[in-house]
């Protein structure tokens, strides 16, 4: 399934950030035994949730297609107070993003899947504010994002 491959590749991009102590999973991947996936009860930290959604094709029978992706970041109160560690990550990842908007290479690199999709485009579409959501003591942020490119037939 295109979606699953392309959201591991996003996990193994994000990983290669080193970004100290931040778990990146996956909506595709099964969940270990006794893992949460969610930030509510997670057994870590530090979590980022990459979701690459179902494909939406751009018109009747064409191979052209968009895939939409979010990645919540969220980074407990308690192990990160000032919520430095938090901001470190998010530059990070943000930085990832503008090289693959600013490098049409970098980001063929990461979402081409030869034989299968043949990437075309990414695009920033929507975030929210990075916050402390005290209801569930963790600094939060999300950023959605859009892939274009076709299906390889």
């Amino acid at each position: 399934m295109i979606e699953a491959e392309i959201e591991k590749s996003l996990i193994n991009e994000f990983k290669k950030l080193n970004i100290e102590g931040l778990r990146f999973v996956g909506s595709w991947e099964v969940a270990s035994p006794g893992e949460v996936k969610g930030v509510e009860g997670a057994t870590y930290d530090a979590l980022a949730t990459v979701r690459v959604n179902t494909r939406t094709y751009e018109g009747c029978s064409c191979p052209w297609c968009t895939i939409s992706c979010s990645l919540g970041i969220a980074y407990r109160s308690e192990c990160d107070a000032t919520g430095e560690k938090f901001i470190d990550a998010i530059e990070r990842i943000m930085t990832r993003f503008n090289d693959w908007q600013m490098s049409f290479d970098d980001a063929m690199n990461v979402f081409s899947i030869p034989g299968k999709f043949d990437f075309y485009g990414f695009l920033l579409t929507g975030g929210e504010a990075s916050q402390l959501d005290d209801e569930i003591g963790c600094w939060v942020a999300s950023q959605t994002f859009d892939v274009k490119g076709s299906i390889t037939r």
